[in-house]
């Protein structure tokens, strides 16, 4: 069974980004939300399927009611871990407090701007120190 690359996300372009990288991957598939209520929900049925979770914390792009990337942190950090968590926003201060939401319920995190050049690499390693 395929595990999930868990992506919110209110970004075309970024999603694309990830695309492409699933695109020579057999071993995970997409899953994206660009709101944060929904990734929640599918979260409660699916998060022991989840191999690695990428969060953007802005999600203007996703209309009024959106939530942010700090929303699911906070729901996660409430959780057991099961997967590594990156924080892929540029905002540093939203970005400190995301993790310590999650690190205070024992998730591993990283977080990084996202850039198309590096996001790949980034996932890469995560998903390698699972394995």
């Amino acid at each position: 069974m395929k595990r999930s690359l868990v992506l919110l996300e209110d970004t075309p372009g970024r999603v694309r980004v990830v695309e492409a990288w699933l695109g020579g991957r057999d071993d995970v598939e997409l899953v994206h939300y660009a709101r944060a209520r929904e990734l929640i929900a599918w979260l409660e049925e699916h998060l022991s399927e989840a191999a690695l979770i990428s969060l953007d914390y802005h999600l203007g792009g996703a209309g009024p009611g959106a939530g942010s990337g700090f929303d699911v942190a906070l729901w996660l950090g409430r959780q057991t871990p099961t997967c590594p968590v990156i924080v892929h926003t540029s905002d540093t201060t939203a970005a400190t407090y995301v993790c310590d939401a999650l690190v205070t319920g024992g998730w591993t995190t990283v977080a990084s701007p996202f850039a198309s050049d590096t996001w790949g690499a980034l996932a890469d390693a995560q998903l390698a120190a699972t394995t």
